[in-house]
């Protein structure tokens, strides 16, 4: 091999292992308000269902919620979150509107879109009764 070949393939590990850990550690949402918490948790779960495509059907992306904002401190949001004890879907309601970005990655590692989620559903449109 010759020394620029190792120089290259050098860099192209440090920049994969850079991404890893960007992918896995630092992009992540995390926060110590509770209703932050959730909505990132309710976006993370209607993300895969903004776009369909081919990755989606391989099940070969994975989301991650990487923002979540606080649009205003009036209103209450409806929203979807799983019960940590059974996995089941349960309804409930946070105080404000809410605003997330949830980021789809290509084998837990490679950022491919970047889908934004605003709001709950309505309670017209049940998420527990489709």
């Amino acid at each position: 091999m010759k020394p620029n070949e190792k120089k290259m393939l050098l860099a192209l590990v440090i920049l994969l292992v850079g991404l890893s850990a960007k992918s896995i550690w630092i992009d992540p949402f995390h926060s110590s308000s509770h209703a932050h918490n959730q909505y990132a948790e309710y976006a993370r779960l209607m993300a895969p269902f903004q776009q369909q495509t081919t990755l989606d059907r391989m099940k070969v992306l994975n989301y991650r919620t990487v923002d979540v904002q606080r649009e205003s401190d009036e209103g209450l949001t409806n929203i979807v979150v799983l019960e940590p004890e059974n996995e089941n879907i349960k309804e409930i309601e946070i105080k404000g509107e809410y605003s997330a970005k949830v980021r789809a990655y290509l084998l837990w590692v490679f950022p491919t879109r970047d889908i934004r989620i605003e709001g709950g559903f309505s309670v017209n449109e049940s998420a527990t009764n489709r």
